[in-house]
C-alpha cells in the first residue's frame, strides 16, 4: 500500500497547541493558541470544518483522546497550569473530575471512559507520573521510567509514548527511547529514527500500530512521518509542510493532522493519511488534478454520478 498525506480543507482558525480527538472522517479540535489561548471548538466531517460549542475556558498544551461523540481533554495551560478535565458528547462539554496534579505539555491516549495521562511539566519540573481515567475519576498509575514532556502518545489505555524531552540540570534533552504500558508496568522500546518533540501521535486501537508525525528539534521543524509496528519504527511518506506543535487523530491506516506551528506561524492546515495504491472516492475536479499529479497519470474515467464528479485513480 502507498500511503501519503493529502491536503484537506483548513480549519476556520489557525492555532497551535490545540487539543484533538476523533477519527479522520469525524474529528474535533478545541482550544489552542494564536496570539492568546482560545476556547474554540471546531468539528471536521471528513470534508470541512464547522464551529462547535466552546470549552469551559481558554486553554491549550494539554492532552486529549476519544471519539468525536465521546471525547476527553485534560490538563493544559491558560496562563497557569491546570488540572481540568472535560468530556464532550458530540455537542456539549461538561467539566468532570480533575487530574491529581496541575500539569501541561503532557500526553494522553485511550478513550473517554478508559484514558491514560503520561508525564508533562508541572511545578517547575518534568514529571514521570501517570494516571488512568475510568469515565468518572482519575487514579494514580505506575510511573514511566523517564521524565517526559512535549512528546506524543498513541494506543488504548495500555498505550505507549515516543519522542519528547526530559530535563536535567536545567538543560532539556531529546529522548532516544520510548516506553510501552501493559496495564501494570512500563517497559522501554526503541526510539524514533529522528528524535524530536512537539510531534503528533496517531493510533487509537493498539500500541502496536501507530504513527509519529511532524515535530521539531532545536534546529528545525520536520515533515517526517514514522510508522511503529510494535517492534521498530520505519520512515514513511512525510507531511506536505514541516509542522511542530501539531495535533493528530485517527488510526494507523486513516489518520488526520491539523493545526500546529510552521515556519510562517500558527496554521489552520489539515492533512489526511490516505492509502493511494488504489484510490476511488467522490471528489471535485481540483482535488482530482492533485491526485493525478501524485500518480503522474492522466485520469480518464471521470463520470457524473448523482450530479457529482466520481473519479477513480489507478
Amino acid at each position: 500500500m502507498a500511503y501519503v498525506w493529502t491536503v484537506k480543507s483548513s480549519m476556520n482558525q489557525a492555532v497551535n497547541r490545540n487539543f484533538g480527538f476523533g477519527l479522520a472522517g469525524a474529528a474535533v479540535s478545541c482550544g489552542g493558541y494564536n496570539g492568546g489561548y482560545k476556547d474554540i471548538t471546531e468539528e471536521f466531517n471528513g470534508v470541512s470544518w464547522s464551529s462547535g460549542n466552546a470549552i469551559s475556558g481558554i486553554r491549550g498544551f494539554g492532552a486529549a483522546c476519544g471519539t468525536s461523540s465521546a471525547g476527553l481533554i485534560f490538563g493544559g495551560w491558560d496562563g497557569i497550569r491546570v488540572n481540568i478535565t472535560e468530556e464532550y458528547n458530540g455537542t456539549n462539554w461538561s467539566v468532570e473530575d480533575t487530574i491529581n496534579i496541575t500539569i501541561h505539555q503532557l500526553s494522553g491516549c485511550g478513550q473517554q471512559t478508559s484514558a491514560l495521562h503520561i508525564g508533562g511539566w508541572g511545578a517547575g519540573s518534568v514529571f514521570d507520573s501517570c494516571e488512568t481515567y475510568n469515565g468518572a475519576v482519575w487514579a494514580n498509575a505506575p510511573s514511566i521510567n523517564n521524565d517526559f514532556y512535549i512528546g506524543a502518545a498513541a494506543g488504548a489505555q495500555n498505550g505507549h509514548y515516543f519522542g519528547g524531552q526530559d530535563y536535567n540540570g536545567g538543560v532539556p534533552f531529546y529522548l532516544t527511547t520510548g516506553e510501552d504500558f501493559n496495564g501494570a508496568a512500563w517497559f522501554a522500546n526503541p526510539g524514533l529514527n529522528t528524535v524530536r518533540a512537539y510531534l503528533a501521535g496517531i493510533g487509537s486501537a493498539t500500541r502496536a500500530e501507530s504513527l509519529a508525525v511532524g515535530g521539531n528539534d532545536a534546529g528545525q521543524k520536520y515533515t517526517n512521518t514514522e510508522q511503529w509496528n510494535g517492534t521498530s519504527w520505519s520512515n514513511v511518506n512525510g507531511l506536505n509542510v514541516a509542522t511542530a506543535q501539531i495535533t493528530g487523530v485517527g488510526i494507523l491506516t486513516s489518520g488526520l493532522v491539523f493545526g500546529g506551528q510552521t515556519d510562517a506561524g500558527p496554521t489552520a492546515a489539515t492533512e489526511e493519511w490516505d492509502d493511494l495504491s488504489y484510490f476511488s472516492k467522490i471528489y471535485d475536479i481540483p482535488i482530482c488534478a492533485n491526485i493525478a499529479k501524485i500518480y503522474g497519470v492522466i485520469i480518464s474515467n471521470i463520470d457524473k454520478v448523482n450530479g457529482v464528479v466520481k473519479e477513480t485513480c489507478p
